[in-house]
């Protein structure tokens, strides 16, 4: 005979898989917030210091700006998702953003990196 007690271990591994699904969907949001701010300032930052020789001025200039919307947009997007219950759902699930988001940032590191190798 079982008692409720015995059950419950059973009960709490079936509804684990949700749990890390909804954890997952909570994080999501942090992400793209990070991710946002970070490929911004970067972008900020590199923008500052000014363009390496070697490298054209407008392209760099360019492909920083490109950068540092993509970062804004991310970073409106986490709140997007996390200040509408019904776009959550459907967004939050779909890691695209946080994948721009990642090549963005990617972008802007590597502007980073070429300028500190060609200055």
């Amino acid at each position: 005979m079982t008692t409720p007690v015995d059950r419950a271990p059973v009960q709490q591994l079936q509804a684990a898989p949700e749990a890390v699904g909804a954890a997952a969907s909570k994080s999501t949001p942090a992400a793209r917030w990070v991710l946002g701010l970070l490929t911004a300032c970067t972008a900020i930052a590199l923008a500052v210091s000014g363009p390496p020789p070697g490298l054209d001025k407008h392209a760099y200039f360019l492909a920083l700006s490109a950068a540092f919307f993509a970062g804004v947009a991310g970073v409106m997007s986490a709140v997007w998702v996390s200040d509408d219950p019904s776009g959550r759902r459907a967004a939050a699930s779909s890691r695209l953003v946080v994948y721009s988001s990642v090549a963005a940032l990617a972008v802007a590191v590597g502007l980073s990196v070429a300028s500190l190798l060609l200055w």
